[in-house]
This record gives C-alpha cells, structure tokens and sequence, in this order.
C-alpha cells in the first residue's frame, strides 16, 4: 500500500490525504491509510476517464480534419485536372482561331485583290472615247473613211462618212461614262454631226435638224448610247 501510495502520491491535483491524528491503535491507521488512498485512487480513476473522454473527442476531430484534409486535396486534385483540361482546350481553340485568321486573312487579301480587279474591269468596260474635228482632219488621222458613191475621178458623189475599221484610241478624249454626261463642243454657233453608231435619240441637244445638231451633247442614258460602240465621232461642219 505504501509504495502504491507512493506512485499516487506523485500525480498533481489529487486529494491531499487526511492529516494523520494521534490514533489509538496501529490499525486504525492503516484504515485510514487504505481509507484516503481509495478516495486518491477514485479521482485519478476519473481523471483518466475525463482524459480518455477528451482524447477520443480530439481523436474524432482528428479524423475529422483528416478526412476534410482528404476530401480537399481530391478536390484539388479534380480542378488540377480541369485546369489541364481547360488549357488543353484553350490552347486546342487558340491553335483554331489562329487558323481561321490565317483563313480570313487569305480571304481578305482575295477579296482585296478581286475588288481590286473588278474595280479595273468597271474601269475598263466605263472608259468610251470621243474625238470632234473637222472632215479634213478626221480623214488625215484615219479616224473616219469615205465609203460608197461611184468612182468619177476627181468627184464622189454619194459617198458618205464611215468610222475607219481599226481605231487608235490615242488619238480620242478618253473618259468614264458614268461620271461624264456631256460632251462640250469647241463652237456651239456650227453644225455638228455623230459619224459613229451612236443614236441622237439617246441624247439631248439644243437643236436638231435631222442628223445635224447644234449645243453640247447631253447623254441621257450612258449605258444604251455607248452600248453601239466605245468610240464616239463627231464631225464638225
């Protein structure tokens, strides 16, 4: 009992035993001695208990944390790999977008040079030519050749004006037709006549007498008078 006593008697915050008093009998003491070391042994006995109650709540809370701890990290682990995924994606639709710019870009360098080259053909299809000059200087030129009549030496009578077979335009005004809607005579006082395929019913003049006009040449609709010919001669009288 004396040496259990002794261990007891080391644990911090026990029952501090009884003060022994004067007893009367060796046995009494003893008794009392069995009596105190019972009551130190209760409180450590529940001592121990209130430590094994608190250790299995912070064991819990420990596997608690560890199972949250383990829960997380899957967690982790899941949105690491979304992010790898998420990239892969991005640099899959990056690669992508870069392609179809590349398309675009040959595209818009096609287009770029298709309107380029529909804006020469307008250009081109647009561009008419005149020329106004006297009979003498039409000839002279090989704009215009006189065509028919019989051949009576030295007179021609019945030949009439024709434009030459071949032109150069080099020697005609060149113009675009949707911009130039008037053609200005050098002398609105003379007779001025078309020697081309173009009709005076598709312009408007001051004054008409048959064939012959005076005033400049207003071109009522550009597409139907030049559709005869690019070419438009007119023969100053």
């Amino acid at each position: 009992i004396s040496q259990i006593d002794s261990q007891i008697t080391r644990v911090r915050e026990l029952p501090a035993p009884k003060r022994k008093k004067d007893s009367e009998s060796p046995i009494q003491d003893q008794l009392q001695a069995r009596k105190d070391l019972l009551t130190r042994v209760d409180a450590l006995v529940k001592r121990a208990q209130s430590t094994a109650r608190e250790l299995a709540v912070s064991k819990s809370h420990v596997k608690s944390l560890a199972a949250d701890s383990a829960r997380f990290i899957q967690s982790i682990d899941s949105d690491q790999k979304m992010i790898v995924e998420l990239n892969a994606t991005i640099q899959r639709q990056t690669a992508r977008l870069d392609g179809m710019q590349i398309q675009v870009d040959s595209l818009a360098g096609a287009n770029a040079k298709l309107g380029t080259e529909l804006a020469l053909l307008q250009t081109t299809h647009n561009k008419v030519f005149y020329v106004i000059g006297r009979e003498d200087d039409l000839l002279n030129k090989g704009i215009v050749v006189r065509e028919g009549g019989a051949n009576l030496l030295l007179a021609h009578p019945g030949r009439t004006l024709q434009p030459a077979r071949t032109l150069d335009a080099s020697m005609f005004t060149a113009i675009d037709q949707r911009a130039v809607r008037e053609i200005a005579v050098p002398d609105s006082s003379r007779n001025y006549a078309i020697v081309s395929r173009q009709s005076l019913d598709d312009a408007d003049v001051a004054t008409r007498d048959r064939a012959s006009f005076h005033g400049n040449l207003k071109i009522k609709d550009a597409d139907r008078f030049w559709s005869q010919s690019k070419y438009l001669i007119i023969l100053e009288r």
